[in-house]
This record gives structure tokens, sequence and C-alpha cells, in this order.
């Protein structure tokens, strides 16, 4: 990822949620009413295949009129195998947290990922520092390298993504509390943080081209936790003692129709890639709310290390 390069523009919040209502506004105006969309979403598939080269459980959902996913998650803490690095000493594994979706072959990701960042004094560190904002459409963009847009471990953040209109998905991450500050209650229902998704700690937004996605189309979405693994897309994964720990989903939502459906495990196909045994996977289900909590091991919990 370049430390500074976004490739699209980022434009600020209260105009990116103006331009979100007004292009689902248009598209639902022009539809006709033979299509629109049936009173039930389709079943997920029972299974899907495994993409090879990292390690991550992907909760993906079923292909029908979807119009985005929003999720609120506390960030993952993360012990890297310090005996697999890249020239220069960064770890070949590198973990990621992203939404995205998949509509008529394009798939898209877009969410955090553990990279690098410009230290106060100016200098871009050598290693991975902080999860910062990334998307990837025909090429890789990057939120810019700002104290604002980096998000640690312990964060709570809310992270959605939403095709606004045709040829375009919006992505939005709130920071709701950093670390060492949690949520002022202990269920869902009340929940609260110090920054609200109304008055956010730090807010970044962007709309970019996925060329694909168009409201009413038939489309999924996806949410995923990962080791991704340096130069290692579409092969074997390479054994690892990398750890990530702790990430709470604490409520995850499909939007259907303009509606909030919780991304619940009738809602989603389960995939744990490649191996089910690299994964804890324990609900986080106050109220049902598709929460969850996921550690990812690369050496699996079923294999002596």
């Amino acid at each position: 990822m370049g430390l500074l390069g976004q490739s699209q523009t980022m434009i600020p919040r209260a105009l990116f949620l103006l331009l979100a209502v007004l292009a689902v506004g248009c598209c639902t105006a022009t539809e006709p009413l033979t299509a629109r969309p049936p009173t039930v979403p389709a079943a997920p598939d029972p299974s899907k295949p495994c993409f090879p080269g990292a390690y991550y459980r992907k909760a993906v959902s079923s292909t029908d009129r979807w119009e985005g996913i929003e999720g609120i998650i506390t960030l993952p803490e993360v012990e890297f195998d310090r005996t697999r690095l890249r020239p220069g000493g960064r770890p070949m594994d590198n973990p990621s947290i992203y939404m995205g979706g998949r509509c008529d072959g394009q798939e898209i990701d877009a969410g955090l990922s553990w990279e690098v960042i410009r230290d106060t004094d100016g200098r871009v560190t050598t290693e991975g520092k902080a999860f910062r904002p990334f998307w990837r459409n025909e090429k890789w963009g990057s939120a810019p390298a700002e104290p604002q847009y980096y998000f640690h471990p312990g964060d709570t953040v809310k992270m959605s993504i939403r095709n606004t209109a045709k040829g375009k998905l919006a992505m939005e991450i709130l920071l709701l509390a950093r670390a060492g500050t949690p949520a002022e209650t202990a269920t869902t229902a009340t929940r609260t943080y110090p920054g609200s998704a109304a008055d956010p700690l730090s807010s970044f937004t962007i709309v970019f081209d996925a060329a694909k996605f168009e409201p009413g189309k038939p489309q999924e979405f996806k949410r995923v936790n990962a080791i991704d693994q340096w130069k290692n897309e579409g092969k074997e994964v390479q054994p690892t003692q990398t750890k990530v720990l702790g990430a709470i989903w604490h409520e995850v939502w499909l939007v259907w129709d303009h509606e909030k459906l919780p991304f619940s495990p009738d809602r989603l196909t389960d995939m744990r890639c490649p191996n089910p045994g690299s994964f804890l996977v324990e609900p986080a289900n106050e109220l049902g709310h598709g929460g969850e909590k996921i550690s990812i091991f690369g050496q699996p919990l079923n294999t002596a290390p």
C-alpha cells in the first residue's frame, strides 16, 4: 500500500451522507414496481470454496438485492512470528479486518489493514504500527498517513460499506473509542461510546469506483478477519506462529430494502480458510445482533506447535 496515496477523492462526512441519501432516493424512485425485492432475502450458500493465500474468517451473505453492510468492532491484539520477516525486517504476516462484496464477478475489499505510519518526527516507520483504512478495486487506495486515521488494538470503530449509486461503493470508518476508554454499558441495546456514531472521535469517508455494483442488482456483502501473507495471494498459506487475538464484532447488520437486518448465522456462509482449526469463533450476541469474537492462529489449534 502506498503510504501517502489515496487514489480517489475523500469527501467531508456531511457531504458523503447527503450524496448517499440522494443516490439511493434517485435509484428507488425510478425502479419499476415489478423489480422490487421480495419480502425475504435468499438463503446463503451452505458453503463456498476458499481462495488460497491467507488465513481468514469470512462471513458472506447470500447473493441478492443487498445494499450494504455495517458493524461495530473492537480491534484485536497481534502477536507476530518474528522468524518470518521480509527484507528490511517487516513481518511477512499482515492482519486485516475489512468488509466488501461481490457483484457480477467483481470482488471488492475495503476496511482496515496493518500498515506503516508516519511518526511524529515525520519519518515512515520500518514496520506496521496501526490499522489504516484501505480499499481495493482495480487498484489499491489508502487513507492519508495522518494520526486520526491510525487505529490501534483495543480501539472500537464502526465500519460500513454501501452501494450508493451505479458503479459506486461508499466506505465510512468512525472511531468510537480509543483503547482504554471502553463502552459505558455492557449490553448492545444501550452500549454507548465516548464518540458516538453521530459525533465520532474521528471519521474517514470515501466513495470509490466499483464498476459492476448497482442498486437493485444481485450482489453479496461480507466481513473478513484475516492474516494476509506477503506476496502469497493465490498460493498455499505459509506456516506461521502469528496470532491475531480477540477481535470483537459487537454487532453487524446487512442493509435490505433500506432496512437493517442482523448479520446472524442464518444469513451468512461461514468460511474458515484454509483450516477451521486456525480459528476460535465465539458468539458475542447480547441481543442477537450479528456479533462474534474471533481469534486467528497461524498454527492451528488442533496441531502441536
